[in-house]
């Protein structure tokens, strides 16, 4: 491809990247946006379908990230290639890292299901799989307080 596809392709995927990105954000909001771990599970157990969406726009943005780094790399291979070299092995990094939010994402889902499901956990292991799968998410309160 020439540079000027490169580039014209790197600047729609750099927007398409920007509103998924919000989108990710608004989605999960309006599933999370609730203080304490019980009743966050259940608003995600209420907006299911938005963290299925969510699931569906990480893989788009996902796949966003390797679409720019090898857009960038086309741009810039000409001019400094190790520059190039390292753009599209970060952008491929953040796209691979990216999907490590599916599987938390996944096990919320499954953790918000109805008590009466067969094979869910009882209240103590259910607590903690909730304390681990919304951890990453989350500053402990140490943070919190020296945050400005």
């Amino acid at each position: 491809m020439t540079r000027t596809t490169n580039a014209r392709i790197a600047g729609f995927t750099y927007l398409f990247y920007a509103a998924i990105g919000i989108c990710i954000e608004l989605l999960m909001h309006q599933a999370r946006g609730v203080d304490g771990g019980a009743a966050e599970l259940v608003r995600i157990g209420n907006h299911a379908t938005n963290v299925r969406l969510a699931i569906l726009i990480v893989v788009l943005e996902c796949f966003s990230a390797l679409v720019l780094g090898v857009t960038l790399y086309g741009i810039t291979r000409d001019e400094d290639h190790e520059l190039a070299v390292l753009v599209l092995v970060c952008r491929v990094a953040e796209g691979v890292l990216g999907t490590l939010r599916i599987p938390n994402y996944l096990g919320l889902l499954w953790l918000a299901k109805p008590g009466g499901v067969t094979g869910f956990p009882d209240i103590n292991t259910t607590n903690a799989l909730r304390s681990f799968l919304l951890m990453p998410v989350r500053a402990s309160p140490s943070v919190r307080s020296s945050l400005p």
